[in-house]
């Protein structure tokens, strides 16, 4: 299996993204014909892991609410796909979240 070097740009207090979490999401990056895909949120973040998240984003951030918490690691999501970069070049020209239909899906638009 050939390895490649995968950083993410910026500070961050907390990771939210594991190379379990990345490897997948390149893999559909790479494969995909079109330059825009979608990915439905539990795909991206397994329900445990979300779990885990909302404790530890609650407890170093100091926040309150499973609600505000969940903003947070999503908005930290967005931030460090967006600072994704594969041997120096960014993985994705645009990535976002839409809440809006009753789901969290991540939006990316590729070259």
């Amino acid at each position: 299996m050939r390895e490649c070097a995968v950083k993410i740009g910026g500070e961050y207090d907390i990771l939210v993204l594991s190379p379990e979490m990345i490897a997948p999401l390149m893999k559909r990056a790479k494969e995909s014909d079109a330059k825009e895909f979608v990915i439905p949120g539990e795909e991206l973040f397994p329900p445990g892991y979300m779990k885990y998240l909302v404790r530890v984003v609650s407890a170093n951030m100091e926040l309150e609410g499973i609600d505000i918490a969940l903003d947070k690691i999503y908005a930290l999501a967005v931030n460090q796909l967006r600072g994704l970069h594969i041997y120096g070049q960014k993985c994705f020209d645009q990535v976002y979240l839409d809440r809006s239909r009753g789901g969290v899906k991540f939006h990316f638009t590729v070259k």
